[in-house]
């Protein structure tokens, strides 16, 4: 018996194959970049390493630098301190002052 001709089933959510598959599609948005050659060839070698899709690398990388990432740095765009930075040398010498004073107090 077609499904068609079953008054009792349950109703077609979709017309048909097409309208199926482009609802499937809309459920993932969509970014188009360029990479550089060697991140693609990087991609690539870890996707068949594991056997996955270059999306799912993508999209693995993109979760771990958003979770990962400390959002109240301000460093987006910019370059890493470094010691040889003036601020960045002050501020790890106040926090190494900090320690071995907290350090010393319990003796």
């Amino acid at each position: 018996m077609p499904r068609e001709s079953n008054p009792g089933g349950r109703p077609r959510k979709y017309a048909n194959d097409a309208e199926k598959a482009k609802a499937f599609r809309e459920r993932w948005g969509r970014i188009n970049v360029r990479v550089e050659a060697r991140t693609e060839e990087v991609v690539n070698t870890m996707a068949r390493a594991i056997d996955a899709t270059q999306g799912d690398i993508v999209n693995a990388a993109i979760k771990f630098y958003a979770t990962n990432f400390t959002w109240q740095t301000d460093l987006f765009g910019k370059r890493l301190p470094t010691v040889q930075d003036k601020r960045t040398r002050e501020a790890m010498e106040r926090e190494r002052a900090n320690r071995e004073f907290l350090e010393s107090e319990g003796e």
